[in-house]
Formats: C-alpha cells, structure tokens, sequence
C-alpha cells in the first residue's frame, strides 16, 4: 500500500502538486 501511495505522490508532484504528493508519501 505504501509503495502505491509513494508511486501515486510522484505522478501528483509531476501534476505539479507537491504538498498533496507530500502528503501522499507521509
């Protein structure tokens, strides 16, 4: 589950969503 949440932050910070993909992987 942790590795997918961390694959998922990468696709949102890319989006150009740091603070959500920083959520996502804490």
């Amino acid at each position: 589950m942790q590795e997918a949440k961390s694959g998922w932050g990468k696709v949102f910070a890319l989006d150009g969503g740091d603070v959500e993909a920083d959520n996502l992987i804490r």
